[in-house]
């Protein structure tokens, strides 16, 4: 984040700068800088959110595969959570420790509201037919494996092609200032005259905004994870409720495997 800001910060001087620079006018070269800190804290904000789901998606999958092969090995839940849970971010063994007190069952079930993704989902599915039917683990995940897998991948091209597109568009609009710059040395006399006229002033003015304008467009399109499908709340309410009936029904038949399970 340190390392955006630095960029932000020349990025608002540089477009300040040039406007004081083609117009020698201080008070609107503030404002081209105002319109930056504005337009630069919505692009931060998008751009944290990316992370920050990023970030969730790759230790929700994580935590997915290393819970799944360890429970292959041990057949224990519990002892199966104490050992991914030794791997969890900062963020989620604070999460964790909220959970402290209940049953790792439970616990499992409300992580699904820190990673908020609906491929976790399908993991607490397949988890609760294991414990209440038995089976291998391996086999009955076989192809959530497989989807995850893809799923961080998909998000690591994609990452890769935002790289790209910055590239890219980051020259274009740089060849576009140095453009603005040359013309400004190869016609000073011409800027000398045309300087204190209004549409100029305000037409250079909107030339920069366009520019802002663009950049939050170009964020928002690029840094984007719409594939990653979150859970929807109303949807998540009615399969809570549905799970806790359908183990009300069926845990009379399954204490014994419930108990082998978590021993």
């Amino acid at each position: 984040m340190h390392k955006r800001l630095l960029v932000y910060l020349v990025i608002i001087l540089l477009t300040s700068f040039l406007y004081y620079f083609s117009t020698n006018n201080l008070l609107l070269s503030l404002i081209v800088g105002v319109i930056g800190i504005l337009s630069l804290i919505l692009i931060e904000n998008k751009i944290f959110n990316y992370y920050k789901k990023a970030k969730k998606t790759h230790e929700c999958i994580q935590f997915m595969n290393n819970f799944i092969i360890t429970l292959s090995i041990n057949k224990s839940i519990l002892s199966t959570y104490e050992i991914c849970s030794k791997s969890f971010s900062k963020e989620l063994k604070q999460q964790d420790k909220l959970l402290s007190n209940l049953d790792v069952e439970t616990r499992i079930h409300y992580l699904s509201k820190y990673f908020n993704n609906s491929t976790y989902e399908v993991f607490i599915k397949l988890l609760d037919q294991y414990i209440y039917n038995g089976g291998e683990i391996l086999k009955i995940s076989q192809i959530l494996l497989f989807d995850a897998r893809q799923l961080e991948e998909d998000i690591d091209n994609q990452y890769l092609l935002i790289i790209k597109k910055i590239f890219e568009f980051g020259s274009l609009w740089l060849i576009t200032f140095i453009i603005l710059v040359i013309i400004k040395f190869s016609l000073n006399d011409y800027f000398l005259k045309i300087s204190n006229l209004d549409y100029f002033k305000y037409g250079l003015l909107g030339f920069f905004g366009f520019f802002y304008i663009n950049t939050i467009f170009f964020v928002y399109n690029a840094f984007n994870l719409n594939f990653v499908k979150e859970v929807v709340k109303e949807n998540n309410k009615k399969k809570v409720t549905k799970t806790k009936k359908d183990k009300k029904e069926k845990i009379k038949n399954v204490k014994i495997k419930r108990k082998n399970a978590f021993n």
